[in-house]
């Protein structure tokens, strides 16, 4: 993971998208964050979207989903949000947990 994030505005949250990801989970999340941002007249929240390998990830209707960043550069961040299927111990891969396991040491 890259070093810290420290941004002027906004507290970074990282979306970690795995395959066969419930599409309207991400669209509710993201949208509660825009409003929250629009309603505060600041950007109290911003938001980057992540897959294992920095490629587009396949969500559960179909649809596939570019990201912003891989695991490895994912920044260190203090929130992240994990979008599964309904089998979400189906993907989970050592690379995964380790990411999640440095994120809740460094985080």
């Amino acid at each position: 993971m890259m070093k810290s994030m420290e941004a002027a505005e906004g507290s970074p949250i990282f979306n970690l998208l795995l395959p066969e990801f419930l599409l309207n989970a991400l669209v509710l999340a993201s949208d509660a964050l825009r409003i929250a941002n629009q309603n505060s007249g600041r950007k109290l929240f911003r938001w980057n979207l992540v897959s294992e390998s920095g490629g587009a990830v396949r969500a559960s209707n179909g649809m596939w989903r570019d990201v912003d960043c891989s695991l490895e550069q994912m920044p260190v961040g203090t929130h992240y949000i994990l979008f599964e299927g309904n089998l979400p111990t189906q993907h989970n891969s050592a690379k995964l947990l380790n990411a999640l396991r440095a994120a809740a040491r460094f985080g």
